[in-house]
């Protein structure tokens, strides 16, 4: 029997080189079939796609009703998907600025922006990054500051936060600022310093709305005050210490603050409403203290978040003010957090109630607890019934049930008393009297 001849080892070598090359051939050769056939494939979606013969105009709003909120970029999400199913809806997209006037990154991504902002043209634009500063990120930003109409930031730190801030002469048409913490699952806050987030502020003369949330390290720094003489919505959330950034601020159309009170001093909030002046119409604190006194009687709409411990101060609180005061009150909304609504005692209702006698423009209570275990008394129920008969809308449970309706159609065998009707004239016509 013959035996194979002896291959050597540089011979093998050579053979599989060889493959591999062969290999490498069929493979350019694959890629370049592959071209091909997405170049027909595009061609004939041209071909058999109603969308093309349709005017621009057209097919540019349905492309538009396609898009989602946030606006992330994707080869398979609008608007880049477009730009993946024929030469047509590539044109379509490409002269659609609409499409591109808006983007959400949530990494540093500055080859995307600067693909990206060019198509939308001239007009405002709306940006928001999730840890996506970085230097070339800011240079983009920079180079499209006269257009950017709404922008949020959410960083870790300011670091980059003062890159921007240095680096930019102006947002002049910046209408929308939100900055803060990531809000991820780890719900950490962000460590930002008031002198940042003011020197950011001072480049936004038109702001409209103000949103921070999440922040930490708000130390009160040594700052001229900043006039927002459009800033018609302040909103603080989560933050550890607002004082840095209100006792620098002066808004005199501020018409919507949300306040986390607990943050603040007392003579801080007076100064600052003294100083501004504003038209103030909604306003929510964080309420620990019984100093109501200092809301703006022009408020409209009045919100008081509390834990259980402040119950009898909230209600304490709004029995004590002058009857003349917040005349203009249609909605109080009071959230007690970690409560039950049982733990209300009758004389906090009475107080309740002693604040509503007067101010009949109120038109909706909410009164908001954890849960609730049982109904109030007898009384206090038909004190809401006749609220309700009076017109206005009452919400007395937690974020997702409404048990009012339910006490007022007597459940568990409530029944009225006889006494009821002396409690009627003696002590309801003191809260609400009757016209007449």
């Amino acid at each position: 029997m013959d035996s194979q001849p002896a291959i050597s080892v540089t011979e093998l070598e050579a053979r599989i080189a060889q493959i591999s090359s062969d290999i490498a051939l069929q493979q350019e050769v694959l890629k370049g079939l592959e071209r091909k056939k997405s170049a027909a494939q595009r061609q004939l979606n041209a071909i058999r796609d109603p969308v093309a013969r349709l005017p621009l105009e057209i097919s540019s709003e349905i492309f538009l009703g396609c898009l989602t909120s946030p606006r992330k970029p994707g080869a398979h999400i609008a608007p880049l998907l477009f730009l993946n199913i024929c030469n047509t809806w590539t044109d379509i997209a490409l002269s659609t600025p609409a499409l591109w006037d808006a983007i959400e990154l949530d990494f540093r991504g500055a080859d995307c922006l600067r693909s990206w902002l060019p198509r939308s043209g001239k007009r405002m634009l709306t940006i928001a990054l999730y840890r996506g500063l970085d230097h070339s990120v800011v240079e983009v930003l920079n180079q499209y500051a006269t257009q950017i109409k709404h922008l949020t930031l959410r960083e870790e730190a300011d670091d980059e936060l003062h890159t921007l801030a240095v680096a930019v002469e102006s947002f002049p048409q910046l209408g929308t600022l939100i900055m803060g913490g990531l809000l991820d699952e780890y719900d950490d806050y962000a460590i930002f310093s008031s002198s940042v987030v003011l020197n950011l502020l001072r480049l936004a003369p038109n702001l409209v709305e103000f949103t921070l949330e999440a922040v930490d390290g708000l130390h009160v720094a040594d700052s001229p005050n900043l006039i927002l003489s459009r800033l018609t919505s302040l909103k603080f959330n989560r933050l550890y210490d607002a004082e840095g950034i209100l006792l620098h601020l002066t808004t005199p159309a501020l018409e919507t603050l949300d306040l986390p009170h607990d943050s603040i001093t007392n003579a801080t909030f007076s100064l600052f409403f003294r100083r501004s002046s504003p038209p103030l119409e909604k306003l929510v604190l964080s309420y620990s203290r019984g100093d109501l006194i200092q809301v703006p009687s022009s408020v409209r709409h009045l919100e008081l978040d509390a834990d259980g411990m402040a119950v009898a101060s909230v209600f304490s609180g709004l029995q004590n003010l002058p009857s003349d005061y917040l005349q203009n009150l249609q909605t109080l909304i009071l959230r007690i957090h970690a409560f039950n609504l049982a733990e209300i005692v009758p004389s906090s209702y009475d107080a309740l109630f002693h604040f509503l006698s007067p101010r009949y423009t109120v038109a909706r209570l909410d009164l908001i607890c954890s849960y609730a275990d049982r109904q109030p008394s007898e009384h206090v129920c038909e004190v809401f019934r006749h609220l309700v008969d009076r017109g206005m809308q009452v919400w007395i449970g937690d974020d997702e049930y409404n048990y009012l309706p339910g006490w007022l159609q007597q459940p568990n065998g409530m029944t009225l008393t006889s006494d009821y009707e002396a409690f009627k004239r003696d002590r309801m016509r003191n809260w609400f009297p009757v016209d007449g």
